[in-house]
């Protein structure tokens, strides 16, 4: 085990590429490998018990990759479900394209131009979503029609 200096200069003559300031402020809490140090260990067999709670262990230790991960697994299958995507990019194409057309026309400034396209494209995409998943639970005008199970292809409405 080494006992090194924690300093800027430390981490670049052990050809490690991060900050200091990110060990320091805490964003880094895992080890990280040391190029060029490995050494064989001697074996450490586990027992019966440790190796019962490893899955446990390392299931606790990536929670937020895990948890990221069907995070947006959920919303991709929302925005597939729903076509909410689709409607949204080519909507967005169309609106911003006009949008920056009538930018240039007015300033005749392509810096200009692209920048308003830019924030126009990313705020109208989200107010889009979440504008079709209001009105989504809107039922003005909708008929309360009941599809007709006859013609579906699974067994499971049959009687």
């Amino acid at each position: 085990m080494y006992n090194l200096p924690l300093t800027q200069k430390t981490l670049d003559s052990l050809g490690i590429g991060v900050s200091v300031h990110k060990f320091i402020d805490g964003d880094i809490r895992k080890p990280i490998s040391v190029p060029g140090t490995f050494t064989k260990q001697e074996k450490n067999r586990q027992g019966f018990i440790a190796v019962l709670q490893a899955p446990i262990k390392g299931i606790y230790d990536s929670m937020d990759i895990i948890l990221f991960v069907l995070i947006i697994g959920g919303f991709m299958y929302v925005f597939n479900e729903t076509g909410a995507i689709v409607k949204g990019i080519t909507w967005r194409f169309i609106a911003s394209t006009t949008t920056m057309a009538v930018v240039f026309v007015v300033t005749g400034n392509l810096a200009l131009v692209a920048s308003v396209g830019l924030v126009d494209v990313t705020a109208k995409l989200f107010f889009y979503y979440l504008h079709e998943r209001t009105w989504g639970r809107v039922h003005w005008g909708v008929l309360g029609i009941e599809p007709d199970m006859s013609k579906c292809v699974c067994d499971c409405h049959q009687e």
